[in-house]
């Protein structure tokens, strides 16, 4: 992992209702990168600072980033858009977040500046889709893998869960329910 290139003075910028855009290379992140593999290239990042209504800097934004995860419904490597919102304030100890959460989100920032990992990796991370389709039993490519493992279509060979109570219903004396297809 390379040293972050980019560290902000947040207080500085928040002042000034300052802007920073740019990109980040994914192997700068300490968790990120891990999280995607070597898959994944650079995040883009729009940053805006000002001084929030309590004095504490005040980040808004966004950062966005091409990335190819695991679809658990075909098991392929596809390729999705990571997308995440940024709103959060910059505080200086452990105790200040805990007073601001979970009404306002905060980054702890100690020393003059941050680089821009630190300041966005927590959001990417929360942003990156658990599988690539959204709706496993919709995945494009399901069908080939089921056809190739030679499981059933779809619904056609799923066993009904509720069967079980038509049969308790005719045990106990009561009329059985007329079967659904």
């Amino acid at each position: 992992m390379s040293l972050p290139e980019h560290r902000l003075n947040v207080a500085a910028l928040a002042h000034d209702n300052g802007a920073w855009r740019g990109g980040v290379d994914v192997d700068d992140f300490e968790r990120l990168g891990d999280a995607l593999g070597s898959n994944a290239g650079r995040v883009e990042v729009a940053l805006d600072f000002s001084a929030g209504d309590d004095g504490r800097p005040h980040v808004t934004g966004w950062c966005s980033m091409a990335a190819e995860v695991h679809c658990t419904g075909c098991l392929r490597m596809e390729p999705v858009e990571v997308r995440s919102a940024i709103d959060f304030r910059v505080v200086a100890t452990e105790a200040e977040v805990q007073a601001l959460m979970p009404v306002v989100e905060a980054v702890v920032c100690v020393g003059e500046s941050i680089p821009v990992t630190e300041l966005i990796e927590d959001d990417l991370l929360l942003s990156v889709p658990e599988s690539a389709c959204a709706d496993q039993s919709r995945c494009p490519h399901a069908e080939v893998l089921r056809a190739e493992l030679g499981l059933p279509d779809d619904e056609a060979g799923r066993p009904n869960p509720f069967a079980a109570l038509r049969t308790l219903s005719s045990r106990h004396g009561n009329k059985e329910l007329p079967a659904r297809g």
